[in-house]
C-alpha cells in the first residue's frame, strides 16, 4: 500500500485487512507508511492492535525496522510519533545510533556495559514475571518506579545499604509505612532473584529493618461515613468520582483507579474486572447501583472525559490517576474524618453490609474474596442476584449518610477556602508594600543623586 497521511481518525478505521484482497480477510500483520514522516509506519495486528514503527536502510543497504517504545496508538498520538521518529532518524544518521543493539543490550540487562537497576527490574520482569501473578509484577513495578525511580540509573552492584534504609526512612517520615514495607519487599525479591540468577553478587536488602505492621483496619463509624463520602463529592475530577466510587463498591484502590471504559456494560449496570487485574486472578463483576451509574454517566458525557483515553479515571490522558496521598489528604481536610486509609473502606464496606442484613458470604463475593476452608472449595456460587441487592442497599445507606453530614462538610470546606482567600489577600497586601518601599528608596535615592 502507498505512503498516506496518518491521522487519528485514519487508525480508528484501520484494519490488518488489505484493500486489495478483501476475501482474504484480516492479515495477521499489516504495515502502513506515513506520507508527512517518512520512515514512520503503523503496523495494525488481527486483534486491532496498531503500534508505530521505524523504518531505515542500515550501512549495509538493507532495511531495518524497529518499534518507538510506548508507541502504542491511541496511547501515543500521531504527532507525538512523528516527532519520536524524527529524534530517533536524527540519532541513527547524525550520531550512529543502532536501535536495535541497543535493544539488545537492555533485553540481556546491560545498557552500555553495566546492570542498572532500572534493567534489572526489565530482566526480572520479563523473565521471572510469568511465573507470578500479574498483580504482584504490576505492584513491584509501580513501587519501584514510583518511590525508587530516582535510583533507577544506578549500576545495580553499587547500590548501598544506606541509600535503602535512608529511602525507607524518609518514606516512613511522610506516614508510608505501608509503601516503605513495599518497598522493602520487593525490593529483596528482586535483588535475590538477580543473586540466584548470577547477575548480582549480594543483596543489600537483606536485613534492612523493616516497619511495623501498621495498625489494626479501622471500620468508619456512619458519621464518618457520610462526611468522606460528601467531601468526596466536593472534588474535581478524577479525584471526588475515584473516592465515591470506591466507597460504593467496595473494590480496592488500584482496582477502581485503573478502571478502563471497555471494562464497563454500555448502560454502566455492571463493571467486569478482568482476572489479570485481580488480586485472587479471577475476573469479578461488580454490579453499579444508581449512585455508582451517575457518577460515570458524568464523567463520559462531561467535558472532564478525555477523547482517546482508555481509562475512566486519568489525569494525563494515557495513563490512570495516581496522587492517592494528596487525595487522601484533601478529603481528610474537608471531612474532618482522620487515621483511616484507602483499604480501611473495603473493611468498613463489608462489615457495615453485615450489618444491614447482608448475609456474610454475600458480603464476601462483593469484595470478591476467596471463601475459607471445606466452603471455598465446594462451594461455587456468585450470588449475583444478592451482590446487587447488597450493593444497592449499601448505595442507599451511604447516600443517607452524606445528606446528613453534607452541611457541616459544605460549612467547613466554606471556612477552608475563606481562610486560604485571606491568605492570600494578605501576602498579596504584603508584596505590595514591599513594592512600594522598594519605589520610594530607589525614588530617594535618584533625588539624592541628582543634588
Amino acid at each position: 500500500m502507498a505512503p498516506v497521511k496518518l491521522t487519528e481518525a485514519f487508525l480508528a478505521s484501520l484494519t490488518s485487512v488489505d484493500p486489495k484482497k478483501p476475501a482474504a480477510g484480516p492479515k495477521p500483520s499489516r504495515f502502513v507508511a506515513d506520507s508527512v514522516r517518512r520512515g514512520l509506519m503503523v503496523n495494525v495486528t488481527k486483534n486491532g492492535t496498531k503500534t508505530f514503527h521505524v523504518r531505515w536502510t542500515g550501512p549495509d543497504g538493507k532495511s531495518q525496522r524497529i518499534a518507538i517504545p510506548g508507541g502504542n496508538w491511541p496511547d501515543m498520538r500521531v504527532a507525538v510519533a512523528r516527532q519520536r521518529a524524527d529524534e530517533i532518524l536524527h540519532n541513527i544518521r547524525s550520531k550512529g545510533h543502532d536501535p536495535k543493539a541497543e535493544k539488545r543490550a537492555k533485553r540481556d540487562g546491560a545498557a552500555d556495559g553495566v546492570l542498572t537497576v532500572g534493567t534489572l527490574l526489565d530482566a526480572w520482569e520479563k523473565l521471572k514475571g510469568g511465573e507470578l501473578r500479574s498483580a504482584y509484577v504490576k505492584a513491584v513495578r509501580d513501587v519501584l518506579s514510583h518511590d525508587f525511580g530516582d535510583y533507577l540509573a544506578t549500576p545495580a552492584a553499587d547500590l548501598t545499604r544506606k541509600q535503602i534504609i535512608t529511602r525507607s526512612e524518609r518514606l516512613q517520615a511522610e506516614g508510608k509505612r505501608g509503601t516503605a514495607r513495599n518497598l522493602l519487599a520487593y525490593g529483596s525479591a528482586l535483588y535475590g532473584w538477580a543473586v540466584d540468577t548470577g547477575r548480582l553478587e549480594a543483596n543489600p536488602f537483606l536485613g534492612v529493618p523493616r516497619p511495623a505492621v501498621a495498625k489494626p483496619d479501622r471500620v468508619l463509624s456512619d458519621a464518618e461515613i457520610g462526611a468522606v463520602y460528601a467531601a468526596a463529592a466536593l472534588r474535581p475530577y478524577p479525584s471526588g468520582a475515584f473516592a465515591q466510587l470506591l466507597m460504593l463498591t467496595g473494590m480496592r484502590r488500584d482496582e477502581v483507579a485503573d478502571m478502563e471504559w471497555s471494562e464497563l456494560d454500555t448502560d454502566l449496570t455492571a463493571w467486569t474486572v478482568p482476572a489479570i487485574r485481580m488480586k485472587n486472578g479471577k475476573r469479578h463483576v461488580v454490579h453499579l447501583s444508581a449512585p455508582a451509574r451517575a457518577i460515570l454517566m458524568a464523567i463520559r458525557d462531561g467535558a472532564e472525559r478525555q477523547a482517546g483515553c482508555r481509562y475512566v479515571l486519568s489525569t494525563t490522558g494515557s495513563t490512570p490517576m495516581s496522587g492517592f496521598s494528596n487525595i487522601k489528604q484533601a478529603v481528610d481536610e474537608v471531612s474532618g474524618v482522620t487515621k483511616w486509609r484507602w483499604h480501611d473502606l473495603r473493611h468498613t464496606t463489608a462489615t457495615r453490609m453485615v450489618g444491614l442484613g447482608v448475609a456474610p458470604h454475600v458480603a464476601d463475593k462483593v469484595l470478591a474474596h476467596t471463601m475459607p476452608g471445606i466452603m471455598g472449595r465446594y462451594q461455587h456460587a456468585e450470588y449475583e442476584v444478592e451482590r446487587r441487592a447488597a450493593l444497592d442497599l449499601w448505595a442507599a445507606h451511604v447516600e443517607a449518610c452524606a445528606e446528613k453530614a453534607a452541611p457541616a462538610v459544605r460549612a467547613r470546606a466554606d471556612e477552608l477556602a475563606n481562610r486560604r482567600i485571606d491568605t492570600w489577600s494578605k501576602g498579596m497586601k504584603e508584596r505590595r508594600a514591599a513594592q512600594r518601599v522598594t519605589s520610594n528608596s530607589g525614588a530617594v535615592g535618584a533625588e539624592v543623586t541628582r543634588a
